[in-house]
């Protein structure tokens, strides 16, 4: 580990406590790494747009690589560019809401700067107060799969998450790929959506050996980049499936679990 030269983290449950800012432990070690030449990068399902963080967190730069969407969106702060990746075709939305309809729920979807949404609850209102979109209610369930998007997210009953998961899984699905992102939601997006996939096309442009890479993360959309990296690290408050490929788990986020392994390990 001390040869690492990237390390990126997931955001919400890895490296702050959802909607909160990072501690200022988190925070110094972020800046350790910009003075010790390691690339830092966040890697989250929320948009590229979302993710303008530094200067909230008192940070003088902003983060070296940011990932979006689960792999959809990648920034790259050191050339200055940005690409997108995987775009998810409407007929694929569609088999998304198909494969859902056994369940109760609740569809949810970015579309530029607007949150759509199938119902107003108080679980969306929660979403909204941290974002700056605007919110609208679809007329009917085609207006979320009349254009191609990067993913479609649904809001379910946190007790019937462990049964969606298995129905899923006994579909064998081949054109989308579902993975739990928070105990209350599943996203779908295109089958090849990775994180890690889009983080190894920043390390392809710096000369970045996978080997020198450490990844954390806390939860299924994260597994890719966990199992990737030379170095995968899952929080302490990680899912059970996320915990069983990572080759370290940490101090969970309430601790800096991220700040603390990277201090011990890496400096």
């Amino acid at each position: 580990m001390k040869n690492i030269k990237l390390i990126v983290g997931d955001l919400d449950g890895t490296l702050v406590v959802k909607h909160n800012d990072a501690s200022r432990r988190t925070r110094d070690v972020i800046l350790e790494c910009k003075k010790r030449g390691i690339y830092f990068g966040i890697a989250s399902g929320r948009q590229t747009d979302e993710l303008n963080l530094y200067k909230r967190w008192g940070l003088d730069e902003d983060f070296d690589l940011i990932v979006g969407l689960n792999g959809c969106q990648l920034k790259d702060n050191i050339l200055n560019v940005e690409n997108e990746y995987f775009v998810m075709e409407g007929q694929y939305i569609k088999e998304a809401i198909d494969v859902m309809r056994p369940f109760k729920h609740n569809p949810i979807m970015y579309v530029g700067n607007i949150f759509l949404t199938g119902e107003v609850n108080e679980l969306v209102e929660k979403s909204l107060a941290h974002s700056d979109k605007k919110l609208v209610v679809a007329k009917d369930e085609t207006d979320f799969y009349k254009n191609d998007n990067y993913k479609i997210m649904f809001r379910v009953k946190e007790e019937e998450m462990p049964s969606i998961e298995e129905y899923i899984k006994s579909l064998n699905l081949k054109n989308i790929k579902a993975f739990k992102t928070q105990p209350d939601l599943i996203e779908f997006s295109k089958i090849d959506v990775d994180k890690a996939i889009t983080i190894s096309k920043f390390c392809e442009m710096h000369n970045i050996d996978v080997k020198d890479v450490m990844t954390f993360g806390d939860t299924t959309n994260d597994n890719g980049m966990l199992k990737w990296a030379g170095v995968g690290v899952c929080m302490a408050n990680g899912s059970d499936d996320t915990k069983a490929i990572a080759d370290y788990i940490c101090d969970d986020v309430h601790n800096d679990g991220l700040a603390k392994f990277i201090e011990e390990n890496v400096f």
